[in-house]
């Protein structure tokens, strides 16, 4: 990505400019992406958790640079892609999404029920006693309504 000087952002960063200078002149992440930045580099730069999600930057690298499932969520992160990068469905659940969405993006009855999703919250991710099977009977006695 070039701006109007025409330079592209690995071109200014080897030629001594640093991160927060190409952001103050209106470089997006993503060009520092492409220029070889580091995730951390390319937050420490100033860039937002939406700049980064724009820059497609994944929710594990986020995640290992230390933004919770909260901020990946308002940043507009899905449950599946924040599954993929470790959060559990607690975490998940703090950061607003319903039980619902969690089933739908792979989380097991039983991660559903830690996190502390009530028995109605899980009769609307459309769990019900018969699809428990055998085995867990404090999760059957959660669901009977």
């Amino acid at each position: 990505m070039r701006k109007r000087s025409g330079y592209r952002a690995a071109a200014l960063l080897s030629a001594g400019y640093a991160p927060p200078d190409l952001k103050l002149a209106g470089y997006e992440a993503l060009a520092l992406k492409e220029a070889g930045c580091a995730v951390s580099e390319v937050i420490s730069a100033g860039y937002s958790a939406a700049d980064l999600r724009s820059a497609a930057y994944t929710a594990s690298e986020l995640k290992h640079a230390g933004y919770s499932a909260t901020a990946q969520t308002i940043s507009g992160y899905s449950p599946p892609e924040l599954q993929e990068a470790g959060f559990s469905a607690s975490e998940l659940r703090d950061a607003g999404h319903p039980a619902v969405a969690l089933k739908t993006a792979g989380y097991s009855l039983s991660d559903l029920n830690i996190a502390g999703y009530l028995a109605s919250d899980l009769r609307i991710a459309g769990l019900s006693y018969e699809s428990l099977g055998e085995n867990d009977d404090s999760l059957k006695r959660a669901i009977i309504p």
